[in-house]
């Protein structure tokens, strides 16, 4: 059997699953059609050969659909198992999200008791330099007076030796 088809994916020796359209015997009335896996003995040019269980079946006005190459190692995608696992992912990222969340949130009232102890720590300090500075202040004055008094008792004791 010859079939006319545009494809360079197609070699010698690949099987391949066909849809063939079945007529009655007076060809106004199309019936269910048949299907068959077939193994490519020739192809160049467009046209394939085949042999074919259903020889007698086939005429040249016959469609044909080619549905796909036969493979050995057939590979199939759960979809339903990759949606679970994704639902398991995304509950674990947020799980994370959520302990991220927490541990910031101690991190930061963390932070924000420091910097308020180190405000306190800073005000107190100024109250103290501010507390030195009148103790220095009041202390340079005594210490002038009790300079110019001993200034006064030193010149009276040198008038007074003269």
């Amino acid at each position: 059997v010859f079939l006319s088809l545009l494809n360079d994916s197609i070699h010698v020796g690949d099987r391949l699953k066909i849809i063939f359209e079945h007529y009655d015997g007076n060809r106004l009335k199309k019936t269910a059609g048949f299907e068959e896996v077939v193994e490519i003995l020739d192809y160049r040019d467009g046209v394939m050969t085949f042999k074919s269980e259903h020889t007698g079946l086939l005429d040249p006005q016959i469609k044909a659909f080619v549905y796909g190459h036969e493979v050995e190692d057939v590979r199939s995608v759960d979809y339903d198992a990759i949606a679970m696992l994704n639902v398991s992912a995304t509950q674990e990222i947020y799980k994370q999200l959520q302990e991220q969340k927490e541990s910031s949130a101690a991190i930061i009232a963390d932070l924000q008791q420091q910097l308020a102890a180190l405000a306190q720590e800073k005000a107190n300090g100024r109250e103290q330099v501010k507390e030195l500075a009148d103790e220095n202040r009041s202390l340079k004055e005594a210490f002038k007076k009790l300079e110019d008094k001993l200034d006064i008792f030193l010149s009276q004791s040198q008038l007074v030796e003269k």
